[in-house]
């Protein structure tokens, strides 16, 4: 898992969706 997982949960969801796209 990328390192986002720092942000708040609902932003790392919303970019994760993005890089998973």
């Amino acid at each position: 898992m990328p390192k986002r997982i720092q942000l708040p949960d609902d932003f790392y969801k919303h970019d994760f969706k993005q890089l998973a796209k």
